[in-house]
Parts: structure tokens; sequence; C-alpha cells
């Protein structure tokens, strides 16, 4: 398995819409998390973005699990996707 650290920006015009997704967005990354899919994840302090630390064989199953998430595919920007070696996990 690879670790990809994904980091994304909030779309400031989408974020009522965004935010009405938030509940089923969490509860998908508490599925990926259980099971053993997403290591972390979490907004920025500024709440103007996130990081999400995924586990994946390769960069398609992480499109593929990413495609699936209830967050409006508009309301957030991709800014970087990573593959990631840390130190301690």
């Amino acid at each position: 398995m690879k670790t990809y650290l994904v980091q994304i920006h909030y779309v400031p015009e989408a974020t009522e819409r965004r935010l009405a997704a938030r509940p089923a967005h969490r509860a998908f990354l508490t599925e990926l998390h259980d099971a053993g899919k997403l290591i972390d994840a979490g907004p920025t302090a500024d709440q103007k973005g996130a990081y999400l630390i995924y586990r994946c064989a390769d960069v398609a199953e992480l499109s593929q699990i990413r495609q699936q998430d209830p967050y409006p595919a508009d309301s957030y920007e991709t800014v970087s996707i990573s593959e990631w070696l840390p130190l301690f996990s």
C-alpha cells in the first residue's frame, strides 16, 4: 500500500452547499478510516481548505475513492496529490 497526502482548498462561493453535505462527507470519511483507507483528515485552522491522508494501492484507487465523496465536486479544488513516505506509521 502507498500513502497519499491530498491538499484541497474550499471554493468560497460553494460554502453553503459544501456545509450541507458535511455530515455525509464525514460519515464517508469515517467509513474509509474504519476500513483502513484513510489515515487522517481535517480542515486547516483558517477553514480555507483541508488535508487528507489516504492509504491505497495506487493513484487509480485513490481517484475512485475520492469520486465517491459526498462533497459537491465544485465546492473544492484539489491543490495537490503527493505520494507520501511517513516516518512513524
